[in-house]
């Protein structure tokens, strides 16, 4: 179930406890709740990020967090870390509101068909489903915005070119080079990594939050929403980062990565399973930093929401 409309705190003594409320919110203000805290939530990660597709690249030759870092900011400055934010801010907006949309509806298409009433509780398993579906319905619009930020973050350090270009420059260039077709390169392999994620995020973070606010934990819903969040974002990463990492080789060079077999087979025959987790460290760094302010801000926005 969802858990985004919750009861006053004031109306209730520190350790009492109720069941989490579920939620009343139409479709429609989840969706806006859910741009505002993606937008919020990538900005603040955003530099995690840049770190993150340098390191899968193979650029600087470095595989630590530090060492990346490091070379980013001494051979390109601060701001590059911030290279190609537009595509994921505009992004962000647009996918994690549509994600918390799809949820909606997706739970509700679900409860209908298992026989649940709007008052049921659901079980997670279902909230798991919901997940993976809004994984495969919002694969087509989030794939060509990343496909943009991965070409952006590693193009200038991979080749030495320091030529400035938008975001939208990059996507057209990318067009009229490759064809438009190049904007979905990667996307079988996408679509089961969003799949994968949005089922541990969404089905994982109902199960949390019902554990650290149920009366054994009672746990603040502040503290709670961090929590959970920061430690599904590092599940949900975990469990998808092998189709993450060959996702991005495609993205970023299609035509010498034409197949996903082939890169899976060429990173495992160099690095072993080790190589689909590199950088992880970065990673679950950007992971927890992310779903933390994305599912705080979540649960701010819709509590305040409620009261009116």
């Amino acid at each position: 179930h969802n858990s985004n409309m919750r009861r006053n705190h004031s109306q209730r003594s520190p350790r009492s406890h109720r069941p989490r409320t579920r939620s009343n919110s139409s479709a429609i203000q989840e969706l806006n709740v859910g741009a505002i805290s993606g937008i919020l939530s990538t900005a603040v990660a955003y530099p995690f990020d840049t770190i993150k597709t340098r390191i899968q690249l193979g650029i600087g030759n470095s595989t630590s967090m530090s060492g990346m870092l490091v070379h980013s900011v001494r051979n390109e400055g601060l701001l590059s870390l911030y290279r190609g934010l537009h595509a994921p801010i505009i992004s962000s907006g647009i996918t994690s509101g549509a994600s918390m949309f799809c949820k909606k509806v997706w739970t509700r298409v679900l409860r209908r068909q298992a026989g649940y009433s709007t008052s049921d509780k659901v079980p997670y398993s279902l909230t798991t489903i919901s997940g993976a579906l809004t994984g495969i319905t919002i694969a087509p619009i989030m794939l060509p915005f990343d496909l943009v930020k991965i070409r952006m973050q590693g193009r200038s350090l991979q080749g030495g070119n320091r030529q400035k270009l938008t975001t939208l420059q990059c996507a057209l260039r990318i067009a009229q080079a490759e064809g438009i077709m190049a904007l979905a390169s990667g996307s079988t392999v996408g679509v089961l990594q969003l799949t994968t994620m949005w089922a541990v995020v969404f089905g994982g973070y109902e199960y949390l939050m019902d554990k650290l606010t149920s009366h054994e934990i009672s746990c603040d819903e502040g503290l709670a929403s961090i929590t959970a969040g920061s430690i599904v974002g590092v599940l949900s990463w975990a469990s998808s980062m092998p189709f993450d990492i060959v996702k991005t080789k495609m993205q970023m060079d299609p035509e010498k990565n034409n197949s996903s077999i082939k890169v899976f087979r060429d990173i495992f025959s160099r690095d072993g399973i080790f190589g689909f987790y590199r950088g992880f460290t970065t990673v679950a760094s950007r992971a927890v930093v992310c779903n933390a302010s994305f599912f705080w801000a979540y649960e701010a926005l819709s509590g305040a929401l409620a009261v009116y």
